[in-house]
């Protein structure tokens, strides 16, 4: 199975779909589809608007939870034997709540044990596309910006956002700790994204996406801006 998790503003069709596509180019007939024809394509969609006042309701921890949850829900009622393998396809914060689920599946109490070891026994590969591993503050400015490419704020969402990337330097020990478990690529951008006011910055530039200290891991800088990292 391919599992995509969308990042800030985004959801499971439009942030995988460029410019005048009709469909994500996880479905085109020419790309995955093509090259891994027995693949379960899977995104997982979740609330992570930046726009207008409606409070998402929700935190990081708890999308990773559910990204958990329900894709163990849906291979029971596919009857998909759990072992099944997985590679993740995060952009920008999808890969945050990525992150965070597998520190969840990767704890030792019982309760864990029967509910998420599963996800990390499942985990063949993971491709992180823009995201943000360490610097949590200087990352948090850095989404705020991006958040005026898309209008008025979401005040409640964009603070829990600030806060939760203060704790990224602890979740990035943390899942450094557990990072020779899977093979894993880092793709960071290489042009700069250009705002309303007509600003250009490289939001999550190569110190920040590839990560020192880990292992099994492969940076690859592309020549797109950070929104058009999960666009082909």
């Amino acid at each position: 199975s391919i599992v995509a998790i969308h990042g800030v503003n985004g959801d499971r069709l439009s942030s995988w779909r460029g410019i005048g596509s009709s469909q994500p180019w996880l479905q085109h007939p020419d790309m995955l589809p093509r090259h891994f024809p027995d693949a379960r394509i899977l995104t997982y969609g979740y609330n992570a608007t930046a726009r207008g006042y409606r409070r998402p309701g929700t935190t990081m921890d708890d999308h990773a939870g559910n990204l958990i949850t329900r894709l163990k829900d849906f291979r029971v009622n596919t009857q998909t034997p759990p072992a099944r393998p997985i590679i993740c396809l995060a952009h920008s914060t999808g890969g945050i709540i990525l992150k965070s689920a597998l520190i969840l599946a990767n704890k030792v109490d019982n309760y864990h044990k029967s509910h998420t070891e599963w996800f990390s026994k499942a985990i063949a590969g993971i491709i992180f596309l823009g995201t943000p591993h360490q610097e949590g503050i200087e990352a948090a400015k850095c989404f705020l910006k991006v958040h005026l490419v898309y209008g008025i704020l979401n005040r409640a969402f964009t603070q829990n956002l600030q806060e939760y990337c203060e704790t990224l330097p602890d979740q990035l020990s943390q899942s450094n700790s557990i990072s020779h478990k899977y093979t894993t690529k880092l793709y960071y951008e290489l042009c700069k994204t250009t705002f309303l006011d007509q600003s250009r910055l490289r939001l999550v530039p190569r110190w920040s996406a590839v990560v020192p200290g880990q292992v099994s891991v492969e940076p690859v800088g592309l020549y797109r801006n950070h929104l058009d990292l999960a666009k082909f």
